[in-house]
C-alpha cells in the first residue's frame, strides 16, 4: 500500500502547471505568436507524469490495458498500472485511446469481434452492460472480487465490472449573484446546509432566480441552466413527486408525477428563468458546453444544474486559482419540492473495469488481470482519482466523498434508470418531450402522457 502510494505521489504532476502551458498555447493561437514550441496535446501520461511509452519487462507477464482518459480523468488508465507494482511477475502496458465515448465504444467493440480486446478496459455502465449481453467479459466472482455493494441497486451489472468512479450532478450556485442580491456571506456560504435540509426548496430556486432575471443581474434564460444531456435533470425534478420510482421494478414513469415535474420546466421556460435552448438536442455541442462552464464559473449564470466533474474542468479552462473558484460559484445537494426533506444527488454515470474473457481476446490472462483489479481494489487510487475529478467513488458498501462537495449518502442519491430494460425507450421519450414542452409544440399534459407511454411490443428491447 505504500509503495502505492509513494510511486503515485512521485508520477502525479502539479495541474496547475499544465493549465498555464495550456493557457499559453491558447494566447499564442489567439495572438498568433509562437509562445512555446509547438507539440502534440498533453496525453494521460502528461497529465499523470508517466514516462511513455511505460517500458515492459520481457519475463513478465503484460496485460494491456484500455481507457478513455483525457486530462483529470489520466487515472483511469494508470490506476490498473499503479496497481501492477504490487502484483509480482506481472506489469500493466496502458493504451490511451484519445476518443470520445461512443468511438470509443465502437473501437472496444471492433477489438471483441477481430478477437484483439484487451486484457482490462474502462468503460461506461452502458457499454459494460452490451458487453456482458455480448458475452464476452469474464465474471469477477472467479476474481474473488465483491459483486454485491450500494451499488447494485443501480448498478446491476457489477458481477461483470468493477466501478472504479461515479459521476453525480448536483447544483451550482454564484456566489457572485447571490452577494449582489443582498446575501450576507454566512447565508451565500450556508447555502448548501439550505438546499440540504429543505430550508431552500425547488420552487424557492425558481423564485431566487426570477428575483435575479427581475434585478437585471443575470440575462434571461440564465436564471437556472440544465445540462446539455437533459435526462438527468429531467429525472431529478421527476423524482420530487414519485416517491414510488425504484429499481427493484421494471422501469416506468408515473403520468401525473412526471406531469407535476413538466409544470415546473414549464414555468422556468415560460418565465425566461431557463433558456429554450437547454431544452433541445442541439444544444448539446462543444462550443455550447464551454460557454456555459465559461458563464457559470464567472457570474453570468445563477443555477446549474451539473455534474460535479465541471468543477475540475473550470479549473482547467476557465479560473486557475481554486481560491479564487470557490469565491465565485458553490456545488449544493438539489433541493426538495418538499419543505425540510432532504436535498439531493442523481447518479449520472459509473466507469468501470472489465476483464475480457478468451474469446475476446484470445489470451488466458483472466487470472492475471484478476490479481491487478484485486490489487485495485485494496489501494486508494480510486479516491485519489476521486478527489482529481471531483467525483464521488464507491468503496466497500459505502459513498466516499472528496470535501470538495457535499456529502453523499446512500439515502441521498437518486438514480436515472441506467443499465435498465427500457432505459433507453424511456431516455429518448422524456428528453423528446421536454424539448417539444420548451417548443410549445405540446402541452404540459401532451407531454406528460407521451413521456410516460409505455412501449409496444416492438419498442422493447
Amino acid at each position: 500500500m505504500e509503495g502505492i502510494r509513494n510511486s503515485f505521489n512521485r508520477k502525479i504532476r502539479v495541474l496547475s502547471s499544465i493549465t498555464i502551458q495550456l493557457q499559453l498555447l491558447a494566447l499564442a493561437t489567439l495572438t498568433g505568436c509562437d509562445l512555446l514550441p509547438r507539440s502534440h496535446s498533453p496525453s494521460s501520461a502528461d497529465y499523470c507524469d508517466v514516462e511513455s511509452p511505460v517500458a515492459t519487462d520481457p519475463n513478465e507477464i503484460t496485460l494491456t490495458v484500455w481507457a478513455s482518459a483525457p486530462r483529470q480523468h489520466c487515472l483511469r488508465l494508470y490506476a490498473p498500472y499503479f496497481a501492477a507494482e504490487e502484483v509480482a511477475g506481472v506489469s500493466v502496458l496502458p493504451v490511451e485511446m484519445n476518443l470520445n465515448s461512443k468511438p470509443y465504444e465502437e473501437a472496444v467493440f471492433d477489438a471483441v469481434h477481430n478477437g484483439e480486446a484487451p486484457d482490462i478496459a474502462f468503460v461506461y455502465d452502458k457499454t459494460a452492460l452490451k458487453l456482458s449481453k455480448a458475452g464476452v467479459l469474464y465474471p469477477l466472482n472467479q476474481c474473488g472480487l465483491p459483486t454485491k455493494d450500494w451499488l447494485s441497486e443501480t448498478f446491476r451489472i457489477s458481477e461483470w465490472a468493477l466501478p472504479f468512479e461515479a459521476d453525480i450532478q448536483l447544483l451550482f450556485y454564484s456566489k457572485i449573484i447571490l452577494r449582489k442580491l443582498g446575501w450576507s456571506e454566512e447565508r451565500i456560504q450556508n447555502f448548501p446546509e439550505y438546499t440540504g435540509n429543505g430550508t431552500i426548496t425547488l420552487n424557492d430556486l425558481l423564485a431566487i432566480s426570477q428575483e435575479a432575471l427581475d434585478s437585471e443581474l443575470v440575462r434571461k434564460g440564465f436564471g437556472l441552466a440544465i445540462h446539455d444531456t437533459r435526462f438527468q435533470t429531467i429525472m431529478h425534478f421527476y423524482q420530487q413527486f414519485d416517491n414510488s420510482y425504484s429499481l427493484n421494478v421494471p422501469l416506468a414513469i408515473d403520468k401525473e408525477s412526471m406531469s407535476e415535474a413538466l409544470k415546473l420546466f414549464k414555468v422556468a421556460f415560460d418565465s425566461n428563468t431557463s433558456h429554450r435552448t437547454f431544452g433541445q438536442e442541439e444544444y448539446s455541442n462543444i462550443s455550447n458546453r464551454l460557454s456555459v462552464r465559461d458563464a457559470l464559473a464567472h457570474g453570468r449564470i445563477l443555477f446549474s444544474h451539473s455534474p460535479t466533474s465541471e468543477w475540475t474542468r473550470m479549473l482547467l479552462d476557465h479560473v486557475s486559482d481554486e481560491t479564487l473558484l470557490s469565491h465565485n460559484i458553490g456545488i449544493a445537494l438539489f433541493p426538495p419540492i418538499k419543505r425540510n426533506q432532504p436535498g439531493t444527488a442523481i447518479l449520472r454515470s459509473v466507469g468501470s473495469y472489465v476483464i475480457f474473457n478468451h474469446s475476446a481476446t484470445n489470451k488466458h490472462n483472466q487470472n492475471v488481470s484478476c490479481l491487478v483489479l484485486n490489487a485495485l481494489k485494496n489501494t486508494e487510487i480510486d479516491r485519489i482519482h476521486a478527489f482529481r475529478t471531483n467525483q464521488i467513488t464507491p468503496t466497500n458498501n459505502t459513498i466516499w466523498t472528496p470535501a470538495s462537495i457535499p456529502e453523499i449518502t446512500i439515502d441521498t442519491l437518486r438514480a436515472s434508470g441506467l443499465a435498465r430494460p427500457a432505459y433507453e425507450y424511456y431516455r429518448k421519450k422524456i428528453v423528446d418531450a421536454v424539448a417539444q414542452l420548451s417548443r410549445k409544440e405540446l402541452s404540459v399534459e401532451q407531454a406528460a402522457t407521451f413521456a410516460s407511454r409505455e412501449p409496444i411490443e416492438s419498442e422493447r428491447p
